[in-house]
């Protein structure tokens, strides 16, 4: 029997068709029977010719007693969206419910949601993995077309493995009150200096003078300062003089104390060398180390079979391209790295 929903939609039912529950129905406050509540899953058990139908479900009473109420919805709640086809529920529905078997899709199910979902059933619980719809398409494009329904296994559990991998628990939005930071030092009161009285003689000692000794002494001042410079252009001259005659004519001493400073310089550079050539060694044998480090994991990924090659995204041809390359890549460093101890020790020897 076809029904009209909101939306458009439509909905069509038969005597023996499993239903759901979609809005809550309080008979029980009118006097009118059992509440018929939202979630309750039921059977279609009659229909009668003024469209209304017969629903029964199961209900356990506080006693233990179970029971199978029914009631009947008009066309009316059944236009509204009252019921639904409740052959398959989310997840989120499914808690609390228990079953002999369960089939679980598990296309967009997460790591949180999968135990829940595979715990419905007391006897047989079956999952479902759409693996067109897991794999990326990179790894199809390598491996091709499972030939196998072993080999269809394989790779949707994998690619489920790392679907959940993915997921993190939920967290809060909000992070962890900080502590209460440090009381704030108040500043200290700036004291205001103090000012002399204007008669204090030791403070204003031209307060007493009169104009014309203050003119003097200002002429006085400024001609002792003019000899002041003539003397200081004096001795500068007198100065720059000497220092371009020792410049001129050095001093055995001075020609020793250069030659020294000379040496001391050329030293300092070869000991620079050394440092730099003794760090590019220690960085060859890094190098070296890290290029022996994958080269053994390459040659490890080398024994591994087909199968799990391609699982990986490679073959054994390309592990043994890595294992020419890093092999190149070793002997690149060890050669660098003893050249670069006989290129410091060679600049050691000279500075010295």
């Amino acid at each position: 029997m076809p029904f009209v929903l909101p939306r458009r939609k439509a909905l069509t039912l038969a005597v023996g068709d499993i239903v759901r529950v979609r809005q809550n129905d309080y008979r029980s406050r009118r006097g009118a029977g059992l509440d018929v509540l939202n979630g309750y899953r039921a059977v279609v058990t009659d229909m009668s010719a003024d469209r209304r139908v017969q629903i029964n479900w199961r209900r356990e009473q506080l006693d233990g007693v179970v029971g199978h109420p029914q009631a009947w919805l008009t066309p009316g709640q059944i236009g509204q969206g009252a019921l639904s086809l409740g052959y398959a529920m989310t997840i989120a529905a499914s808690r609390g419910l228990t079953t002999r078997t369960s089939l679980m899709f598990g296309g967009g199910a997460n790591s949180f949601s999968l135990y829940p979902g595979i715990t419905r059933a007391k006897e047989e619980n079956h999952l479902w993995l759409p693996t067109a719809a897991l794999e990326d398409e990179e790894t199809r494009a390598t491996l091709g077309e499972p030939r196998t329904e072993a080999e269809l296994l394989e790779r949707a559990l994998y690619a489920y493995g790392v679907l959940l991998q993915q997921d993190r628990p939920a967290q809060m939005v909000s992070d962890q009150l900080r502590a209460a930071p440090d009381p704030v030092t108040l500043p200290e009161p700036v004291v205001e200096p103090e000012f002399p009285a204007w008669d204090d003689a030791a403070a204003h000692p031209y307060g007493a003078l009169t104009d014309a000794r203050l003119d003097a002494r200002i002429t006085e001042a400024a001609q002792r300062a003019a000899v002041a410079e003539r003397s200081a252009a004096d001795i500068t001259r007198e100065v720059e003089s000497a220092g371009a005659e020792l410049a001129a004519h050095p001093s055995p001493g001075r020609r020793i104390a250069d030659e020294a400073a000379a040496l001391l310089t050329q030293a300092q550079r070869l000991l620079g060398l050394a440092q730099q050539e003794t760090a590019n060694a220690e960085r060859a044998a890094r190098e070296g180390a890290a290029a022996r480090e994958l080269y053994t994991e390459a040659a490890e990924a080398a024994r591994r079979s087909r199968i799990a090659l391609r699982m990986a995204g490679t073959s054994r041809g390309k592990q043994q391209h890595l294992l020419a390359w890093y092999a190149e890549q070793m002997a690149a460093a060890h050669e660098e790295q003893q050249r670069a101890r006989q290129a410091a020790h060679a600049a050691q020897h000279d500075a010295w």
